[in-house]
């Protein structure tokens, strides 16, 4: 009956997992407003699990993957320049805008960019 359908995906629990949320702040709020949101987006995942259009889904989902890895990578990158705030101190290099990490309390350094070779002084 379901046959050749192109069923749950990444993006497709990602889209419960928001509806949920909604659902249980909508308890002591009853807001129609959210409720309503809540079918619309219900309603997609079943139209994106009964779709046949198993490329164009694919696709959708592909996006979301690399939308999620990019904000991950951020979050990481944000941990690793916090836990690292005492030792380094982490700057941009003036030409191609790549990350550096140099050590604190070395005063005034001179800096090469490992991406463009740019050297540069800088004060840690």
């Amino acid at each position: 009956m379901l046959k050749n359908r192109y069923g749950t995906d990444a993006l497709s629990v990602a889209m419960m997992v928001v509806v949920i949320a909604l659902l249980l702040i909508n308890i002591p709020l009853q807001n129609i407003l959210l409720s309503l949101v809540g079918m619309v987006i219900t309603a997609l995942v079943i139209f994106r699990m009964g779709s046949r259009n198993k490329e164009k889904r694919m696709a959708e989902n592909r996006k979301y993957l690399l939308r999620v890895q990019g904000i991950k990578v951020k979050i990481k990158q944000w941990r690793v320049r916090f836990t690292g705030r005492k030792q380094f101190k982490y700057t941009r290099c003036p030409k191609c805008r790549a990350m550096l990490r140099l050590p604190r309390g070395a005063g005034q350094v001179s800096a090469r960019c490992r991406a463009c070779e740019h050297v540069f002084t800088c004060r840690v």
